[in-house]
């Protein structure tokens, strides 16, 4: 039996049926190699984009870490340190080139706004040399505040016939009664709070307004108005009070207390400006705050009993005193007659009776600190005493009494905690005309 042939019309069917598939498959395969394309150039300009952004974002940081060198926060704004004005090219970043400029003041929407005491915009200008891309990023840091007489993360009372000169009284806490009956609030000092305040006799400011002594008062503040909280260090702190031998474990001392003055010992070490006494936790660790239970001096160390509490009924001292438990204050300070106390020279800011800010005097012997004092837990103080410098109680602050502070403005113990900057705001930013990207090396 014969097999049977294709007719000639069926064979040229099939030829045309491959040749159609054929080309239909040579278009897809033409978009799929423009896709595939299409797609490695794009992710080549995904890689070029992150590397700019990565060396943009670097050049940030050496704006960050210039600025928290030591008087460099004012001198760079004011042109006395070479490379932060677009005046130097850097090329750290394979195959970048960027400049930096920082201003005062946040500049983010095309003009000065914002605290141009307490913010600095940085904008980093960054080529890519072999292709000619720019990229351009701001960011906003602020510095933390450190110029309150007392500050605290919780709530302030100020009772009695307690009084705060030349610097303001700040609250970082939020709820409705951050400060309450503050003393003298007609003439000493000024309040602010990122909560309310009660306070008798003075109106609070409207808006963003200032707060003035004997006429208003900033509640719930923001950020803004108050800074952040400040950073304190304290490892670094705990490190060189070993050094200086000024650190005092309780589990030394066979209690979770310490009594200074008449009653108890001396304080430990040499006093000066650059000296840290600290008293630690039981267990050496860091607490914000740390474990206590309600009574001061309370017995051996354990896991709710940690924190250092100390009890200050009398002696005195200068630098940088840090308690991570309670910290009491009675009796009456220690320090030689006739110390003088310089004002700041905007303290009329915070004084209604300071239009001449004049020095104050210490007739009697009622100082018991020269710099400045951290307190992990709460403060509670009394009795005549009297400070020099500024009060950091983070849980919470209650002075009464007779116990006053004035603020020191140039205080060296604040040195290392008045460096510490926060980035705030940081964004992509189109080129407009007029900015000037590096093209090569000076």
């Amino acid at each position: 039996m014969n097999n049977p042939h294709p007719q000639d019309g069926e064979s040229g069917q099939g030829l045309a049926y491959v040749l159609i598939i054929s080309a239909v498959l040579l278009v897809f395969l033409v978009a799929l190699v423009d896709v595939l394309t299409r797609e490695s150039k794009w992710i080549v300009r995904q890689a070029k984009g992150l590397d700019l952004l990565h060396a943009a974002d670097a050049a940030i940081d050496r704006g960050l870490y210039a600025l928290q060198r030591g008087g460099n926060w004012d001198g760079i704004p004011s042109g006395s340190v070479i490379g932060y004005d677009q005046n130097k090219v850097y090329s750290d970043s394979p195959g970048m080139l960027y400049t930096i400029k920082i201003q005062e003041g946040n500049w983010t929407p095309g003009y000065m706004m914002g605290d141009k005491a307490s913010e600095r915009t940085i904008t980093a200008f960054v080529t890519y040399t072999p292709t000619g891309e720019h990229k351009k990023v701001q960011a906003v840091v602020i510095k933390s505040t450190l110029n309150s007489a007392l500050f605290s993360g919780g709530g302030i009372q100020v009772k009695g016939s307690a009084d705060i000169n030349w610097g303001p009284v700040v609250s970082y806490a939020s709820g409705p009664n951050t400060i309450v009956d503050p003393a003298n609030a007609d003439d000493h000092p000024v309040y602010m709070s990122r909560g309310g305040i009660v306070a008798k006799g003075l109106t609070p400011c409207l808006g963003d307004g200032i707060p003035t002594v004997g006429v208003c008062y900033l509640e719930y503040a923001s950020v803004e108005s108050l800074g952040t909280t400040p950073f304190v260090d304290l490892d670094q702190l705990r490190f060189e009070a070993d050094q200086q031998k000024t650190l005092v474990n309780p589990t030394t001392l066979g209690k979770a207390c310490v009594d200074v003055g008449p009653a108890g010992g001396p304080m430990p070490g040499t006093a000066g400006a650059e000296s840290v006494i600290f008293y630690d936790t039981c267990d050496g660790k860091n607490y914000y705050p740390p474990p206590t239970g309600s009574n001061l001096c309370k017995g051996a160390c354990t896991a709710i009993n940690n924190g250092a509490d100390v009890k200050f009924t009398g002696g005195c001292g200068q630098g940088k005193l840090i308690v991570l438990g309670d910290l009491t204050t009675a009796g009456n300070g220690s320090c030689e007659d006739g110390v003088l106390l310089p004002p700041p020279a905007d303290c009329n800011k915070y004084d209604k009776d300071g239009d001449t800010c004049p020095p104050y005097n210490v007739y009697t012997n009622n100082e018991f600190w020269d710099g400045f004092i951290y307190v992990a837990g709460n403060l509670n103080s009394n009795g005549v005493k009297m400070i020099y410098g500024t009060i950091y109680a983070n849980n919470s602050a209650g002075v009464s009494g007779t116990f006053k502070i004035f603020y020191k403005p140039d205080n060296n113990a604040l040195a290392s905690l008045g460096k510490t900057c926060f980035i705030e705001l940081w964004m992509e930013r189109a080129p407009k005309a007029g900015d000037v990207f590096p093209v090569s090396l000076p």
